[in-house]
């Protein structure tokens, strides 16, 4: 499981402050087609990677490149509020912390509908906890059992040992 530091953090509220100014720009394109085009970005694999936000981004200017690699082709009409997307942006960001999942993986695992529908049950949790949450909806664990984890080391360790020892 990743942990959440203060620049995790800040990444976190980013990605929050970009999906709600796509709310501002969505007029020609609905919230959950940007979701899916942010999450499957370039954008979205440059943090994947560098694990934080460059120096002096702006989420309006993040929303346009999204939308220039996407060459801004209207999709979609259904703008969901600012603070469901803020939150959908939170949440997203937190979840590749604590699953170690790219973006676009764990947007396969719960799409923008969805986690629009999950706003309204979750929005007071700790948004590790709806990490957490959601995957155990989906029968995903995040970490094996320590018990099971145990007993397979054991098996290694015994399957090196020398005969009749």
């Amino acid at each position: 499981m990743g942990v959440i530091d203060d620049s995790a953090r800040a990444t976190c509220d980013f990605q929050g402050r970009v999906f709600e100014a796509s709310a501002e720009r969505l007029g020609h394109c609905g919230s959950a087609v940007f979701v899916r085009r942010f999450m499957r970005s370039a954008v979205a694999r440059r943090i994947d990677l560098s694990g934080a936000v460059w120096d002096g981004a702006d989420p309006q200017n993040v929303v346009m490149e999204v939308d220039a690699e996407y060459n801004g082709r209207p999709y979609g009409k259904e703008v969901y509020p600012q603070e469901v997307l803020y939150w959908m942006g939170y949440v997203y960001r937190c979840g590749t912390y604590v699953t170690n999942y790219s973006s676009s993986a764990l947007y396969a695992v719960v799409g923008a509908r969805e986690m629009r529908e999950l706003y309204y049950a979750y929005h007071t949790l700790d948004p590790a906890q709806c990490v957490e949450r959601i995957l155990e909806s989906r029968h995903i664990k995040l970490e094996e059992d320590t018990l099971q984890r145990g007993v397979e080391a054991l098996r290694r360790i015994r399957s090196n040992w020398p005969k009749g020892a």
